[in-house]
């Protein structure tokens, strides 16, 4: 399903973010 594709685009895409807050101090 696109919701489903969509998603999955999503977390992927903030996936960086979470690991860059947790890379921070």
């Amino acid at each position: 399903d696109r919701c489903v594709a969509e998603t999955i685009a999503n977390v992927l895409t903030s996936l960086p973010f979470i690991f860059l807050g947790f890379q921070a101090p």
